[in-house]
């Protein structure tokens, strides 16, 4: 299972596939490489790599591409992009479903982390004037 989390600049792909191996090293250095990555760090205890880059020059879509295209190129433990939501799918009419389905995800995802956000503020809120009620009553 992949995990990945991006900001303009700034992508983390996590999967247990990442380990301190020599395959994983290659993969790092020739992400390395390429034009508009800045930096990239392997933590094999959290099983995730970090991509800097510069997001007038490169997308975090392209770099996931580039990841999955070096991960081909080398002989790797297991398939470790084959899950993420950002992948081509090609819909009926044959066009390309990538940006749709990730600004989609974003959308929603976003909307869920917002009223997540709100709810536990809420009610966090709310059990703290309860308690201070309480203790000024008493």
């Amino acid at each position: 299972m992949s995990y990945v989390h991006h900001v303009p600049g700034r992508l983390r792909v996590k999967n247990r596939a990442f380990g301190s191996d020599e395959p994983t090293r290659r993969l790092c250095r020739s992400l390395a490489a390429c034009p508009g990555v800045n930096e990239v760090t392997l933590n094999p205890r959290s099983h995730s790599l970090i991509v800097l880059f510069d997001p007038q020059r490169v997308s975090g879509d392209d770099i996931l591409a580039q990841v999955d295209a070096l991960q081909e190129t080398q002989e790797s433990p297991a398939p470790f992009l084959s899950s993420l939501p950002l992948a081509v799918l090609p819909s009926a009419s044959g066009l390309a479903l990538a940006p749709l389905a990730g600004s989609l995800a974003t959308t929603v995802g976003s909307a869920l982390g917002k009223a997540l956000f709100g709810a536990l503020l809420r009610t966090s809120v709310e059990r703290g004037v309860a308690s201070l009620v309480a203790a000024a009553i008493r």
